[in-house]
């Protein structure tokens, strides 16, 4: 339920859901657009959440 809920969120507001997986790894990757006048993360950065133990 809780990603049928992000999805949606993320949708409403104009961004993607991304799906990787591999044997014994799952990631999804939620996007979502910048505001007008927002700052990007510098490049090359990257925020990730891992689920693993």
């Amino acid at each position: 339920m809780g990603l049928a809920v992000a999805r949606s969120l993320v949708l409403a507001h104009g961004g993607t859901v991304d799906l990787t997986s591999s044997p014994g790894s799952t990631a999804f990757t939620l996007r979502l657009p910048l505001a007008a006048g927002a700052d990007p993360l510098p490049a090359g950065a990257r925020r990730h959440v891992s689920t693993q133990g």
